[in-house]
């Protein structure tokens, strides 16, 4: 019996969607890459768009930023449907902000924001303010960022999102964030918060994140670097896939850390430091 390559398509979307939220970025590419060729096949314009832009979400999430951002400005060019404008210009706000383009970054990002005010969907809605934020921090602006994590946040409660994605991604950002202005108390607490609902999800991805933040004050005491060094390492090489399964080491060297630290306070996190915390990993 033949497939109705239309159905093909919509099941490969939707498992592609599900691989990117749960970190699995090489699985999520070869499913959208399929897509798009069942779209080329079938000379359907729209849904060829509409794969391409899944296509480089998930390229953008594994790192390969140059592929992902090849041919985005033609499509915004192309279209005027909003999830499409949405899509589009959220990737290459994502793209311009991991080069440290981060004024025109703002700009798309202010773009997609303005094209999902026509589109009901508060998972998009919080995700576009959460990359508002990513690119506030990495501005230094951090009490906008935290602001607009916030905001993030009370938008996936309106919409009922409860534990689903963004909502770890969000938490684990603002932990972060709150970090970097030296409320180590309630970043600490959020990341925690972060790390559960990122574990309920299978998130590996956002459970490497949040361990990686949690561990990397006693690293950097123990010989690694100031934080500076530390954020600018991360900043320059995206995390592979075996950095995305945090180790038994990380897990350890956490546990032993988090208290002390929290209540010795040593660490010393300078505005270095924020200039330096574009994260490629971070979403």
């Amino acid at each position: 019996m033949e497939v109705d390559p239309l159905l093909n398509y919509s099941d490969l979307t939707a498992e592609g969607n599900i691989l990117v939220r749960r970190g699995d970025f090489r699985r999520a590419i070869d499913n959208f890459e399929r897509a798009k060729r069942l779209a080329e096949e079938m000379q359907d314009h729209p849904l060829l768009i509409k794969a391409l832009c899944n296509l480089s979400t998930a390229r953008l999430a594994a790192g390969d930023i140059r592929e992902a951002e090849k041919g985005l400005r033609e499509i915004l060019l192309k279209t005027r449907d909003p999830q499409t404008v949405f899509v589009t210009s959220s990737n290459l706000a994502s793209a311009l902000r991991r080069q440290g383009r981060l004024d025109r970054a703002l700009l798309y990002a202010k773009r997609a924001l303005r094209a999902c005010d026509q589109i009901d969907n508060y998972a998009w809605k919080a995700t576009c303010h959460n990359l508002i934020g990513n690119i506030y921090m990495n501005m230094t602006y951090l009490d906008d960022a935290v602001a607009e994590y916030r905001f993030a946040l009370v938008l996936s409660e309106k919409g009922g999102l409860g534990t689903s994605y963004p909502v770890d991604y969000i938490k684990e950002n603002l932990g972060y964030c709150l970090l970097l202005k030296k409320r180590y108390r309630q970043g600490i607490a959020i990341i925690l918060e972060a790390l559960q609902v990122a574990l309920k999800n299978g998130n590996t991805r956002c459970i490497s994140e949040c361990y990686q933040d949690l561990s990397s004050p006693t690293c950097r005491s123990r010989n690694t670097g100031t934080p500076a060094s530390t954020a600018r390492r991360r900043c320059r090489s995206p995390p592979s896939r075996s950095t995305r399964i945090f180790s038994r080491t990380a897990t350890t060297c956490w546990a032993r850390s988090t208290c002390s630290w929290v209540t010795s306070r040593r660490a010393t996190i300078t505005s270095t430091a924020c200039k330096s915390s574009t994260r490629t990993s971070r979403f």
